[in-house]
C-alpha cells in the first residue's frame, strides 16, 4: 500500500487555496506517483482544483465524530482552526501516513521523508519556541511534553499501524480545543514516541514580512489570515518565473 500525505484546508484568504493548488503540484512533480495524493476540507466547498494526475478529496465535516472521539467541529466548532489536521486522526493506517498544512511548499526532497518510510518514528517540523496551549489544563495526568521539543506540527508523518486516535484519547479532555492546543496535544504524544524532526536547515518558516529564502521546505505561516501582501510568498513566486 502507497504512503499518504494528506492536505488541510478550512476558511482561509484566497491566497491559501493558491498555496495548496501549488503545494500539490510541487510535491507531486517531486515524488511523482511514490504517494497518493488527498486534500482533505472543512467548512468550504469541495476546492475546484483540476490536476493532470489523481488526488483524492475528503470532507472533514463528515467524519467530524471518529473512533469516539468527537470533534464537535459542525455544533461548536470545538476543534476550530488548526484542530482540523487531527481530523480524522487516520485514514490510511496501514501505511505511512503525512498530514500537511495547507500553506507548505516541497521545494526539494529532505533526507528524513526517505528515513521516515523505511522505519517506524513519528515525523515533524521543528520550531523556534515552544507554543503548546493551555498546559495547564491537561497537567499533571494527561499532558507531559519533553521540555526540550520544540515542535510545529504543520506536519505530522505517522507510521504504519500507529493508533494515533487512540494516543489522542488518552490525552483529549472533551473540552474546546483553541489555539495551539491541538499543537500541544501533538507535542505530548511526540515525547512518548520515537520522532525526528525536519530542521531548519531544510525547512524556513516564512511568514508575511519575510523575503524568500531558498530552502526544500517552506512553510507561509499566516498566509491563510494575513490581510494584503504576504512578502514571503510573493517573492517566492517572483522566483518561479
Amino acid at each position: 500500500m502507497k504512503p499518504l500525505i494528506r492536505w488541510i484546508i478550512g476558511p482561509s484568504h484566497s491566497r491559501g487555496l493558491e498555496i495548496l493548488r501549488h503545494s500539490v503540484i510541487s510535491f507531486r512533480e517531486l515524488y511523482k506517483d511514490r504517494f497518493d495524493l488527498m486534500i482533505c476540507y472543512n467548512q468550504i466547498d469541495k476546492p475546484d482544483f483540476s490536476f493532470d494526475f489523481d488526488v483524492k478529496y475528503f470532507n472533514q465535516v463528515e467524519a467530524a465524530k471518529y473512533d469516539g472521539i468527537d470533534f464537535n467541529v459542525v455544533n461548536g466548532d470545538t476543534w476550530a482552526g488548526t484542530g482540523w489536521k487531527l481530523c480524522p486522526p487516520r485514514v490510511r493506517l496501514k501505511s505511512h501516513e503525512i498530514i500537511l498544512d495547507n500553506d507548505v511548499v516541497f521545494i526539494d526532497k529532505p533526507d528524513l521523508i526517505e528515513h521516515f518510510l523505511d522505519s517506524d518514528t513519528l515525523l515533524g517540523f521543528a520550531a523556534h519556541h515552544r507554543a503548546y496551549g493551555g498546559l495547564d489544563r491537561f497537567q499533571p495526568t494527561r499532558f507531559k511534553v519533553n521540555p526540550d521539543l520544540k515542535l510545529n506540527s504543520g506536519l505530522i508523518g505517522l507510521p504504519p499501524c500507529f493508533d494515533f486516535a487512540e494516543q489522542l484519547k488518552l490525552i483529549y479532555d472533551g473540552k474546546p480545543v483553541i489555539r495551539h492546543d491541538e499543537q500541544g496535544l501533538v507535542a505530548a504524544i511526540f515525547s512518548k514516541f520515537n520522532h525526528h524532526l525536519i530542521g531548519f536547515e531544510d525547512m524556513l518558516p516564512l511568514d508575511e514580512t519575510a523575503h524568500y529564502k531558498q530552502c526544500k521546505i517552506a512553510h507561509f505561516i499566516h498566509a491563510n489570515s494575513a490581510q494584503g501582501y504576504h512578502k514571503a510568498w510573493t517573492t517566492y513566486k517572483d522566483q518561479q518565473v
